[in-house]
């Protein structure tokens, strides 16, 4: 990492007013999915497709940064290979010096400090291979499936001999575990994301989801071509119905499925 892109990676310790820093929009106009809201819908029930696709369309107007200074932290420590220990331990002693204004900033405090110990627990666990762990290549082009832009936000690639063959995705909710049909899902995407970036390299035993709580490393499937197919017809029915979903008024509170 040079010394301008450390610069740009680093937040200033103290929050800005209110303890909020901005997101880029408070709404999206033409369909997106996260890659573990795109990962949840197939299996998600009619309520929780609705919410899923609100989520989506009305990401938050402020994130605190409680909740952004582990984030960071976390995804520098990746990105490095494990080497930046450093950010992890600022962010812990911020998040444990702090004086929150609200409930809503507490929890994001507490859960901040928790996400931070249950990851140092994978870091104990040596769950990844930190060191083939690099930052992203800058991505150019929108990636788009069936008219619907797909964000994977990768937290790390993994390089082989110079090569990416993988990458690595965070997963920070403590319930639902993840798992299941929903774990398939999200290694396939992370799967067909690298490949996208390394054409014929990507190797799915280094695509890992990292559950950060359930501290578990979870490699994509093998086998990937239905479960392609079933995510390409999603994103057909999310295209159609994307028109139709309300645009909420920007809350604080309110953020994107990661």
């Amino acid at each position: 990492m040079t010394d301008d892109e450390d610069r740009r990676e680093r937040r200033p310790t103290q929050p800005r007013r209110h303890s909020q820093v901005a997101v880029e929009t408070t709404h999206r106009m033409q369909p997106r999915m996260s890659l573990h809201g795109l990962a949840e819908y197939p299996t998600a029930s009619h309520t929780r497709k609705r919410r899923i696709l609100e989520q989506e369309k009305n990401p938050g107007l402020f994130q605190t940064a409680f909740r952004r200074k582990p984030d960071d932290a976390i995804r520098r420590c990746l990105r490095t290979g494990g080497k930046d220990r450093r950010s992890l331990s600022e962010a812990m002693d911020f998040l444990r010096q702090a004086k929150p204004q609200n409930d809503y900033e507490a929890q994001q405090a507490k859960s901040g400090i928790e996400t931070l110990e249950s990851f140092g627990k994978c870091l104990a666990k040596s769950l990844l291979p930190l060191d083939q762990l690099q930052r992203p290549p800058k991505d150019e082009n929108a990636w788009k499936v069936e008219g619907v832009e797909i964000s994977a936000a990768l937290d790390a690639v993994v390089v082989r001999d110079g090569v990416i063959v993988g990458a690595v995705k965070r997963y920070l909710k403590k319930t639902p575990r993840l798992g299941g049909k929903r774990a398939d899902f999200a290694g396939v995407i992370l799967r067909r994301y690298v490949d996208r970036i390394s054409p014929g390299n990507a190797d799915p035993r280094c695509c890992y989801l990292l559950d950060v709580h359930g501290a578990v490393a979870i490699p994509a499937p093998k086998s990937h071509t239905n479960a392609w197919r079933e995510l390409t017809a999603v994103c057909r029915d999310v295209f159609a119905l994307w028109p139709a979903v309300e645009i909420r008024p920007p809350r604080s509170d309110r953020k994107a499925i990661e």
